[in-house]
């Protein structure tokens, strides 16, 4: 309510009530999705075969925040925890210096072919995301639990591709299966 008061304290009868809706949003969700998952023994099932992934996450709608990422290797020898791999040299972010690589207010992010530290074949990463924002209080940082994945070797995925192989001679017949992924024919090579 407002009141108009003149000097000598009254207020004029004149009284007037101002009426504004003021949206507070303050973004509370922040989970990974791809890849990886958040236990070692999951490890098997979120391996992927690129050392070029594409990390993914999700998030509230937030037109304001701002996501940064870091990648770390994960060697069980050497770290107690996913935690502790964080705190470690990082792939991404190249420089040292910096704890997170900001990557504007995309929900997605392709491992860059320059400027990190290239992932290897056969071994065990782990990453995090961290989203801030500005509030009337500063900065507001919030970050997302660890994923942990593993980049097959080229053994790994010759012995999956082997095993489908034989699935698919169970289905189809050793006799079908030659006849499209032996030689000369249509699925050679696939």
């Amino acid at each position: 309510v407002l009141k108009r008061v003149y000097e000598n304290g009254s207020t004029g009868g004149i009284e007037a009530e101002l009426h504004k809706e003021i949206e507070m949003y303050f973004p509370i969700y922040l989970e990974l999705v791809n890849p990886g998952g958040s236990s070692l023994a999951d490890t098997s099932e979120n391996s992927i075969f690129t050392t070029y992934p594409v990390f993914q996450w999700e998030s509230d709608y937030c037109p304001i925040c701002v996501y940064s990422i870091r990648v770390c290797e994960f060697n069980p020898v050497i770290h107690s925890s996913f935690s502790e791999a964080m705190s470690d040299v990082s792939n991404i972010p190249l420089s040292q210096s910096e704890e997170y690589l900001n990557v504007g207010n995309s929900t997605t992010f392709q491992f860059p072919v320059t400027d990190a530290i290239d992932l290897e074949s056969g071994k065990l990463y782990v990453w995090q995301v961290r989203r801030n924002f500005e509030t009337s209080l500063g900065t507001n940082d919030t970050f997302s639990n660890i994923f942990l994945f593993k980049i097959k070797s080229v053994e790994e995925g010759a012995e999956i591709l082997s095993s489908i192989s034989d699935v698919l001679v169970e289905l189809i017949g050793e006799t079908q299966y030659n006849q499209y992924f032996g030689s000369g024919g249509e699925l050679s090579g696939f």
